[in-house]
């Protein structure tokens, strides 16, 4: 008998292909009025920004999906010196994201039916746990969850075996 059925929400749950592109392109024309940059060249320096956090981090680092940490890392790359503007793009980034995103088809009468016959339903995702309890709770699904692990508590990214632990 199935006691309890645990969820990768990004990609699982809801489509954060969609979202992140969605997002992404309002970052990228914040940046052509901002710093007069071209998509290409955004793209590329926050390409370069992610790889300065990899490098100071490592992989198994939730912090790597920080986008305000992301965006300072930019702004330090343009040696651009008004930080606020790094809050500026993560509040533009997560408030345009979660504006967009919306449940999987049939999500929500599944995580119902899981409920209704008393299985234990769970998430385990990358990312910080306030970014996921927001995106959970924009989604109209946070309470059908008792059970949270994101990498930032368990202090690994997936697949690592110590997630799983």
């Amino acid at each position: 008998m199935i006691k309890a059925v645990f969820f990768d929400l990004d990609n699982t749950l809801c489509s954060y292909d969609k979202a992140n592109a969605v997002a992404m392109e309002e970052i990228l024309k914040f940046g052509k009025v901002e710093f007069s940059l071209n998509p290409d060249k955004m793209l590329h320096l926050l390409s370069e920004a992610q790889e300065i956090l990899l490098n100071r981090l490592g992989k198994n680092s939730s912090t790597i999906h920080n986008r305000l940490i992301r965006f300072q890392c930019f702004l330090e790359l343009l040696q651009y010196p008004n930080l606020i503007t790094a809050l500026k793009m993560e509040q533009m980034y997560w408030d345009t994201f979660l504006g967009v995103i919306t449940p999987e088809p049939g999500l929500v009468s599944l995580l119902s039916m899981l409920q209704k016959a008393k299985i234990v339903t769970g998430i385990g995702s990358d990312q910080n746990a306030y970014i996921q309890y927001r995106k959970l709770e924009t989604l109209g699904i946070l309470n059908h969850f008792s059970i949270f692990v994101t990498s930032e508590e368990a202090g690994v990214e997936k697949p690592s075996a110590r997630f799983f632990e």
